[in-house]
């Protein structure tokens, strides 16, 4: 025998259906349902990399809303099938130990069966701190943030040191106080087994105007160089841009200075300023702005990043040639070295000219033969004068 019951205008939720024999009310049947959901999706799929300080190290955060009940998530690599399967089925959407580069496929699936997929996208490498203000005066609130990751537990440090009771992706502190809440500020990321370090923040409680406002800061990699680019609305006192480059967001060197168009008088006008590194390094490499005043004291800019995919060679012509010699894609403190054919090296070469990554150097004094141009530390190239 079948009974069929309906009941209209029932709010969405989840309910239980209970079934009952009349005759003893002795239930036979339950079942729980879902009504008026919305169907199952993944709004993003996050590839963190640099888990513990290795940047071919990641994690992958993909969690599932709406839909009904509890979510299962399997990953995959390259397409959805078994043969591609390499991780699930599981209930975290945080897969561990994921390669940057490799595309990955996070396929999710609620407690009615349905399903839906994502696919990952390009891996983040840097994590800035983000501040709720410009600069900051005794008596503000200040807040600082990282990136918001679903599951995941921050740890804050000021100076070096952690920061008691401050566990959430954002950091509140109210009234703030000269000079005690200055300092170097960032976060730690936990997410299972990895471990994210943020960028540093260098936080002044001083009215004093900063000596630059920065309203832009662009980096990007082309054939042999990396274009930085950036724009200032308003400049006093400023000195000039000394350019800062990592591998790991920790350990800076300097490649470069900028001086200030302003010439350190005051501006409310937009300078706009470029830097060409020409001795890019392979991989993922950071990139900051430290924006020095005239007296010395600095504040930095947000870090920007770049991938470059492999080394770039340097390129030698003419060859032969018996005045000027031609080196692409070298920096401007590059060495240039002669050897000829008994293994001596040859007097001095004169650099003519250098100009965006191309040096040209005068070779008119040296005798004809076969040498070995040495360019700084990197692979000789053989040469015919």
């Amino acid at each position: 025998m079948t009974t069929t019951r309906t009941v209209n205008d029932i709010p969405p939720g989840i309910y239980t259906v209970q079934a009952f024999l009349w005759s003893d009310s002795c239930r036979v049947a339950e079942k729980t349902i879902y009504l008026g959901f919305k169907p199952i999706t993944i709004p993003s799929a996050r590839v963190l990399g640099g888990c513990n300080g290795s940047v071919g190290s990641a994690v992958l955060v993909a969690p599932a809303t709406q839909g009904s009940g509890t979510y299962t998530y399997t990953l995959f690599q390259g397409s959805v099938d078994a043969a591609n399967q390499v991780a699930g089925p599981q209930s975290s959407s945080v897969f561990s130990n994921v390669s940057p580069g490799v595309q990955c496929i996070v396929v999710a699936t609620d407690e009615c069966g349905s399903g839906t997929q994502r696919t990952a996208s390009a891996a983040e490498s840097s994590y800035p701190v983000g501040t709720s203000a410009s600069r900051y005066c005794p008596g503000d609130n200040m807040t600082l943030s990282v990136i918001n990751v679903a599951g995941a537990t921050y740890q804050w440090f000021k100076d070096g040191n952690p920061i008691s009771s401050q566990t959430g992706y954002q950091l509140t502190i109210n009234n703030v106080l000269y000079p005690a809440d200055n300092g170097i500020y960032s976060a730690n990321i936990y997410i299972q087994d990895c471990v994210l370090a943020s960028s540093t923040v260098n936080i002044v409680i001083d009215c004093k105007p900063f000596p630059v406002t920065l309203a832009d800061f662009r980096a990007a990699g082309m054939e042999n160089y990396v274009q930085l680019e950036w724009e200032t609305t308003f400049e006093s006192q400023s000195s000039g841009f000394a350019i800062e480059r990592s591998r790991d967001g920790k350990t800076w060197e300097s490649v470069g200075m900028v001086e200030s168009a302003t010439k350190g008088d005051l501006s409310y006008n937009i300078q706009t300023y470029s830097y060409q590194d020409y001795d890019p390094i392979a991989g993922i490499v950071l990139y900051r702005l430290k924006c020095i005043d005239l007296d010395g004291t600095y504040t930095y800019s947000r870090v920007r990043s770049v991938h470059l995919k492999e080394e770039i060679d340097p390129v030698v012509f003419p060859n032969p040639t018996s005045r000027r010699l031609i080196i692409k894609n070298v920096s401007s403190n590059a060495k240039f070295t002669l050897i000829d054919a008994s293994g001596r090296p040859l007097p001095s070469l004169k650099t003519v000219n250098y100009e965006k990554g191309v040096a040209t150097l005068d070779v008119s004094h040296i005798r004809t033969g076969i040498h070995i141009l040495q360019v700084s530390q990197q692979e000789s190239v053989k040469l015919m004068l």
